[in-house]
């Protein structure tokens, strides 16, 4: 066999080394943006799968290149560099350096983008820790803001799994709805203090821009969350899937529980009630529950689970993981209350006991006793007929509220409080959380609330 020279095996070196690059080259070309008119080009291979699983670190040299941290980052130790930037950020927060804190997030983010807990850590740092630190309820609001626009730039840059989808809705919900300074939030959220046009405060476009209650919009960021569940495959690990589920409806109910707050009893609220209650009972209670004794639903009764299932033990197993998943959720309770709030009994309970306390604050004490005696008649009445929400605590704090007005305006006028009246059997009860009431009674009657 006749040996090669040691030219003819460069040649031939040459010529593999060029054969391998043509794979290499098609496979590596890389991606290139829309431009104009064009549409981008999708590049090799490893360009489409980078862009189809989002693994794509085009941002990685936006780290502050005098930083220690960049030394870290080109000798490839990108996770040290990670955690150096982290303490740094937490010194900043302690020493409420605001400004430094936020650009040390951003060069963490860039290094682990895919990283969720950086987004969720930090995301609550700035909507709940740094803003109860600020004086002026517009100042906290800003930061509120500032920690709901970036989980919402974590849930698009991690788009295909749903924990930023929930922790994005639960801070428009929670934060904006039930937090101290909840009745500024609310009206900020549609009148924000920062944004004016013609004159009058305006949402802000980024945040809000269709002006939508914040209980709506945050029923949405849940409904996606559940979709980018079912659409990727991708589980969250926040809490059991069967309560995960729920939070579309139970925001829904949320908000029509906050306009009665705010004293709306027109068409608006009952429409909201009602929709709550299909939500409740026809959405979420009917979605199939994996359970080991088989496949449930919330909103199923006995009777039903019968005719699904002949086989008696099967049935027994199937009634036991039901009242399991019914009291983890508070199925019942949800259903009760959103049917009580649709009775115009109901409603009209809670509009006498509103204008009764806010005739109180207004010192018209003969209409504050009139009003909350009538809404104390009807809300004896209510829990009559749906006797489980007694045990509810925002029941029982609204009634205790209602008494405790009516007797100090019988009081105030000259009378005497009778022996029995509408609601006593509540009172006498729950007299461990009357010096609660009381405050929440002085509070209300402050200037400044």
């Amino acid at each position: 066999m006749k040996r090669l020279t040691a030219q003819q095996r460069k040649l031939a070196y040459l010529g593999g080394i060029i054969v391998l690059l043509v794979p290499i080259i098609w496979l590596g070309i890389p991606s290139a943006p829309a431009t104009g008119s064009q549409s981008g080009d999708p590049g090799g291979k490893l360009a489409q799968l980078r862009t189809q699983y989002d693994l794509g670190e085009h941002n990685l040299g936006d780290v502050d290149p005098t930083s220690a941290t960049m030394n870290l980052v080109l000798l490839g130790l990108r996770g040290i560099a990670a955690n150096v930037l982290w303490l740094e950020m937490d010194h900043y927060k302690d020493t409420k350096n605001w400004a430094q804190m936020e650009a040390t997030t951003e060069s963490i983010i860039k290094l682990q983008p895919h990283f969720q807990q950086v987004w969720i850590y930090n995301g609550w740092n700035l909507a709940y820790n740094v803003s109860v630190e600020w004086d002026d309820v517009r100042d906290r609001y800003r930061w509120v803001k500032r920690g709901i626009k970036f989980y919402r730039r974590g849930a698009a840059r991690n788009s295909k799994y749903p924990e930023l989808y929930w922790y994005t809705g639960n801070t428009f919900g929670k934060k904006i709805g039930r937090s101290d300074e909840w009745r500024q939030f609310r009206r900020y959220f549609k009148e924000d203090p920062d944004f004016v046009d013609n004159g009058v405060n305006v949402p802000d476009p980024d945040l809000n821009p269709d002006g939508t209650d914040n209980y709506l919009v945050a029923k949405q960021w849940f409904s996606d969350a559940n979709r980018v569940w079912d659409e990727y495959g991708n589980s969250q690990h926040i809490m059991a899937r069967v309560l995960f589920r729920s939070y579309p409806a139970r925001s829904q109910l949320d908000y029509a529980e906050a306009l009665q707050r705010e004293g709306h009893f027109d068409e608006v609220t009952q429409l909201a009630w009602d929709e709550g209650f299909r939500d409740w009972t026809r959405d979420y209670g009917m979605e199939p529950v994996e359970t080991p004794g088989g496949t449930i639903r919330l909103e199923w009764t006995p009777e039903q689970i019968a005719r699904e299932h002949p086989d008696k033990e099967q049935q027994r197993q199937l009634l036991e993981w039901l009242g399991r998943y019914q009291n983890m959720t508070n199925y019942r309770f949800w259903r009760t209350k959103a049917l009580a709030e649709r009775e115009p009994n109901t409603v009209a309970a809670h509009r006498d006991l509103y204008q009764g306390l806010q005739a109180f604050i207004k010192g018209d004490t003969v209409q504050a006793e009139k009003l909350t005696y009538s809404g104390m008649e009807k809300f004896e009445k209510m829990l009559e007929d749906f006797r489980d929400l007694r045990i509810e605590q925002q029941m029982i704090e609204e009634g205790m509220l209602g008494v405790l007005v009516w007797q100090d305006a019988v009081r105030l006028n000259g009378g005497e409080i009778p022996e029995r009246f509408p609601l006593y059997k509540l009172w006498t009860e729950n007299q461990d959380s009357l010096p609660q009431i009381r405050m929440e009674l002085d509070r209300r009657l402050s200037p400044d609330y």
